[in-house]
């Protein structure tokens, strides 16, 4: 890697589209979350959720980090 150290390699755009992404997937996996909770659905099925938090928290730290 060369460049300074810290310097953001996405623009103000990507760094909008990436934190955009980031709120909906928490938001959806947020309300899947509470559905399954309230129909009694078993946990290990809402472990499955994972696959909308983690490109969620993935999608705000690098809009953060400009990454």
């Amino acid at each position: 890697m060369t460049g300074p150290r810290g310097a953001a390699n996405i623009g103000p755009r990507q760094r909008r589209i990436r934190r955009a992404i980031g709120i909906f997937c928490l938001a959806a996996g947020g309300v899947l979350a509470l559905l399954l909770a309230a129909a009694g659905e078993p946990r290990l099925l809402r472990l499955t959720l994972f696959g909308l938090f983690a490109p969620g928290m993935l999608g705000l730290l690098q809009a953060r980090e400009a990454t």
